[in-house]
């Protein structure tokens, strides 16, 4: 083969083996300038990628400082929360005994003062009894102004209106004599064939053996009031008041 010169030789001989070899050099320098920029640029968050961890879920120092602060205020509101009701709880059962007490306070202060609540209905018991069957035992806690006797049976109080008893002629003294006969007393009441009317409870009243009602008849302390329905004991009562009046005795006394 022929040349010109020496440098045609010498870039034809080596010419290609020295440009494969700058090539080669060129790739491996960029190749190694790549892997060293990579390794001292690359964020902790590719670091963490790289090594096969999941960082998206990893919470950050402040993050977490957040989260424990928020638990805090939970626990110490949970905590308030119990307190505040404790003290509600404990305000509730104070004003329930303060009632408790204030009702006891009323309900003494009403038998001082002679005013004593009753209830409006019988109790099973009493709607169960038959005429002229007897209650179990009860105990006479005042008498009113019209005659009326408020009697405790089974801890309920009944306002009872005596039957076959008229106060209309009565001096107004016999209240006074009927509350010294019977208040504080056991007593037993009983019923006609009517139980109750117009809100009224109609009774026989029994201290022991003695029909209270009787009683009054006999003493000259009311008149006989007759009635349509209540007159199973009427021929006892009748009699009483006849009693009186033949022997001049209470409303039936004789003015010389």
């Amino acid at each position: 083969m022929y040349y010109d010169n020496k440098s045609s030789f010498y870039i034809r001989q080596y010419g290609p083996t020295v440009l494969i070899v700058v090539i080669s050099f060129l790739l491996i320098g960029s190749g190694l300038y790549i892997y060293i920029s990579s390794n001292h640029t690359a964020p902790k968050s590719e670091i963490v990628a790289e090594a096969g961890v999941d960082n998206k879920n990893v919470p950050t120092e402040n993050e977490v400082k957040i989260e424990l602060t928020t638990q805090d205020k939970q626990s110490s509101d949970k905590d308030n929360i119990v307190d505040n009701t404790t003290k509600v709880d404990e305000k509730i059962e104070n004003k329930v005994e303060v009632s408790e007490n204030n009702i006891e306070l009323v309900y003494t202060e009403s038998l001082k003062d002679d005013n004593v609540s009753t209830v409006s209905s019988l109790s099973n018991e009493l709607s169960s009894l038959r005429a002229l069957q007897k209650s179990s035992k009860g105990t006479v806690k005042n008498v009113d102004k019209n005659g009326n006797v408020y009697v405790e049976i089974d801890y309920r109080t009944y306002n009872i209106t005596l039957i076959g008893v008229d106060f209309k002629k009565s001096p107004s003294s016999v209240y006074e004599q009927m509350e010294k006969d019977l208040k504080g007393k056991t007593v037993a009441i009983a019923f006609d064939k009517l139980k109750e009317k117009d809100s009224k409870i109609y009774a026989y009243i029994y201290i022991g053996s003695e029909l209270y009602n009787q009683t009054l008849l006999n003493e000259g302390l009311a008149s006989l009031k007759v009635e349509r329905t209540n007159i199973s004991l009427l021929d006892i009562l009748l009699e009483a008041q006849l009693y009186a009046k033949s022997n001049s005795i209470g409303i039936w006394k004789k003015i010389n």
